[in-house]
């Protein structure tokens, strides 16, 4: 096996079992603070998020002294028309970013900066994207293309929807605008986050 893949993966292997993988600082500061890449982080903390689910499998009492992890966090999916899936796969291959991770991320500095994509944009049912417009619903087998699928702590799933509230726009919209905006070059700087570094109280996030 390469050296390089076996160091990566005893470091991604030291680095879950740490308590670093829980820490909620930024994501780039703490891959500094620690000399090692952001990625590898986000890695840990992605195996530790599994073996937490595998953990946690069982359905626990409402009540229980301990909650699941499932109960903390709240899934999304974005589907995505060919043209966009296509592009959006390449910016995350030439990083070397998962997905749902960009997806988070991008989500994550909405809620902490205020800043939200053009709203006719959120509010058009479909896609615009270089200069074509894409309706998913009149795309034959459109519920079988390709879907972005995140992880998002429930306190900051329900900032998102109380934001979106407040701007008169589905959520799904709202996802749509800010995939958009990373892949036209209006959003070029980017902190990656995990699930663990994003805060759960939605009074850390801005929804007006």
């Amino acid at each position: 096996m390469n050296k390089h893949l076996t160091f990566r993966k005893w470091l991604i292997s030291q680095l879950k079992v740490s308590h670093w993988a829980r820490s909620a600082e930024p994501l780039e500061t703490l891959a500094i603070r620690l000399g090692v890449q952001p990625d590898v982080l986000v890695e840990a903390q992605q195996s530790l998020e599994e073996d937490l689910k595998k953990v946690n499998a069982a359905p626990l009492r409402i009540g229980s002294a301990h909650r699941s992890v499932k109960l903390m966090e709240y899934h999304l999916e974005l589907p995505l028309p060919p043209v966009v899936k296509n592009d959006w796969v390449v910016y995350c291959q030439s990083r070397n970013i998962e997905g749902g991770t960009l997806l988070r991320s991008l989500i994550n500095r909405a809620l902490l900066t205020g800043e939200n994509p053009a709203l006719n944009v959120c509010r058009f049912q479909g896609w615009i994207y270089r200069g074509k417009q894409e309706r998913l619903d009149r795309m034959p087998g459109y519920k079988r293309e390709f879907r972005v699928r995140s992880t998002l702590p429930r306190g900051a799933a329900q900032a998102l929807a109380k934001r979106c509230q407040n701007l008169k726009v589905s959520r799904t919209g709202f996802l749509r605008g800010l995939v958009l905006d990373l892949l036209e070059g209006r959003t070029t700087k980017l902190l990656l986050v995990s699930v663990q570094s994003m805060s759960g109280d939605p009074a850390s996030y801005i929804v007006e």
